[in-house]
């Protein structure tokens, strides 16, 4: 029976209860270490400290080891209702009435895991490095809003102050993202090398507030990683410090592998594992617990609208694609039913999220191929669909692309699969001379959980780079002034119309074809419970799980 996770009161009562008790010995270790042993799908070695970060396993691992001003309350987002910021290394703040202005204050007390304290100008110099880090790296146009910083004062040790030179309605749920956590500048920059600002050093080494903390003598690279307990924590905004010693992340690719590593005791939790072996888990050792949560990611059909059977007649094929898809088939087939279909990059709980426009499409291939015969395109046309490695969660893209092609043919459009690379694809699409011309597919996750993300990232930015602009400039256009509107409207009323407007504007002429939202799954070993679920790309919140 699939058993879902623990409300956040269950994890708070069992984490307290649990949190003075000596572990039991594992997998060799001294008996009084307490050991939680994660079978990951990659250990790369790739941003693990802010802000450069960019991979599924390096966001659990930032999560794990840094804090930021505020967070979020997750179980609310699970749930699909309008979450609220909650205060983390801040106790408190307040906006000006024009929107200008937020004053932090700091709760006190805080240490880094070197044992330094976490003050006011840790958390200017944080946000002036994360800045700078993400010009010299190339991701300013992902934070435009980072231009809209008048000025960062430190008033007193524990005060901060935020001056924009227009509104900017996400601060707060923007910071809570790992990419503007909170680190120990002076260890940082002890470790500066050609100009870097820390940033190869944090690669390998972590120097933040948070519940864990690593060192390069830790971590091998497509091997483990092992995260021990920061001997400096404070807890955390409702004060729980984590059950485990030690974190210890193994790298296990193969999804067989992990489930056996799982059932054999190997392991106590096992990650990203597809839906077969999930099954399989089910049926053959009832003790396991399969724990499911809504992620921030959805699985999404790209296409270049340059092709010409789009551009001479877009919206109506675009429409014709979509009636096309087999949505439920899609969610069940390829996803196991872990998750939802959704249609819409703004997600449940996002500001402009509507039921209606989430499932706007209907799977209707007759419709799809009157559509396609209206546009004068009656014999369908042909397509190259760019297949390569990788996943939306446990959905291959490879399988993806066998999926669609086949849904394709059923509406009379002859699709070729051909192989390509992650990097190769993204080149193409991110070429300014716009050199992609194909269909293809990504899983987009939400860094920061409001609906400025998907505006920001994909409606006036990647959206655009498959040739929204180009083809209809007037929805285009429309697009980035309501994310404009977005940024610059405090009130949340008024925020929810700009952001559905902005919706169904991207789903009915937009050429990311949204399919699912998935479910993030953790599979836990017997005895291991508080497993508990954050926001972004990182599953789960290793601070409260706890081990019989």
């Amino acid at each position: 029976m699939l058993r879902r996770n623990h409300t956040l009161l269950i994890v708070l009562l069992v984490a307290l209860l649990m949190a003075p008790m000596s572990g039991m010995a594992v997998h060799g270790q001294d008996a009084e270490t307490k050991d939680l042993v994660i079978g990951d799908v990659f250990i790369v070695a790739t941003g693990l400290g802010p802000p450069g970060i960019g991979t599924f396993f390096s966001f659990r691992i930032t999560h794990a080891a840094y804090d930021s001003l505020t967070g979020w309350d997750a179980l609310a987002i699970a749930a699909g209702e309008q979450p609220e910021p909650m205060p983390d290394v801040a106790e408190s703040w307040e906006i000006s009435d024009d929107g200008l202005v937020y004053t932090f204050k700091l709760r006190p007390g805080i240490l880094f895991s070197t044992g330094r304290p976490l003050t006011a100008e840790s958390v200017k110099g944080s946000f002036e490095r994360a800045i700078e880090v993400i010009e010299n790296i190339g991701l300013a146009s992902q934070f435009p809003w980072t231009d809209q910083i008048a000025s960062i004062e430190v008033l007193d040790e524990q005060t901060v102050r935020f001056t924009f030179i227009t509104p900017y309605a996400p601060f707060l749920a923007t910071i809570s993202s790992g990419f503007f956590a909170i680190v120990d500048l002076e260890e940082v920059f002890a470790h500066e090398v050609d100009g870097d600002l820390g940033a190869g050093w944090l690669s390998y080494n972590s120097a933040g507030s948070g519940p864990y903390t690593f060192t390069e003598e830790d971590y091998q690279v497509d091997q483990r990683l092992v995260m021990h307990l920061n001997p400096y924590y404070w807890g955390g905004a409702d004060g729980i410090q984590p059950w485990a010693d030690r974190l210890i992340f193994l790298h296990v690719p193969e999804n067989a592998t992990r489930e056996l590593m799982l059932a054999g005791g190997e392991l106590d939790l096992a990650l990203y594992l597809d839906p077969v072996n999930l099954r399989t888990l089910e049926a053959s050792s009832p003790d396991v617990t399969i724990n499911t949560f809504a992620s921030a990611m959805t699985c999404n059909l790209m296409v270049d609208l340059r092709i010409e059977p789009l551009q001479a007649s877009h919206p109506k094929v675009l429409q014709a694609l979509r009636y096309g898809i087999d949505y439920e088939g899609f969610l069940n087939v390829l996803g196991g039913g872990y998750g939802s279909v959704q249609q819409s990059l703004i997600l449940p709980g996002m500001l402009g999220y509507e039921e209606e426009t989430a499932h706007y499409y209907t799977y209707d291939p007759d419709k799809a191929k009157q559509l396609l015969a209206e546009a004068g395109y009656p014999d369908g046309f042909k397509v190259t669909l760019l297949s390569r490695p990788g996943a939306c969660g446990a959905i291959s893209y490879p399988a993806t692309m066998e999926w669609w092609q086949q849904n394709l043919a059923k509406i009379g459009i002859e699709a070729e699969i051909v192989e390509t690379t992650g990097t190769n694809f993204w080149g193409l699409v991110h070429d300014s001379e716009g050199k992609l011309r194909d269909f293809g597919t990504s899983g987009l996750g939400a860094t920061y959980f409001d609906a400025d993300q998907p505006a920001t990232m994909r409606a006036t930015y990647e959206l655009n780079q498959l040739g929204w602009m180009a083809v209809d400039p007037e929805a285009a256009t429309r697009a980035a002034e309501l994310t404009a509107l977005g940024q610059q409207t405090m009130d949340p009323a008024e925020r929810h119309k700009i952001y559905a407007e902005l919706s169904r504007l991207m789903v009915e002429t937009g050429p990311y074809l949204t399919v699912v939202q998935v479910d993030d799954v953790v599979a836990a070993a017997p005895g291991v419970a508080g497993i508990y679920a954050v926001p972004g790309h990182f599953p789960i919140d290793f601070k409260y799980i706890v081990k019989e």
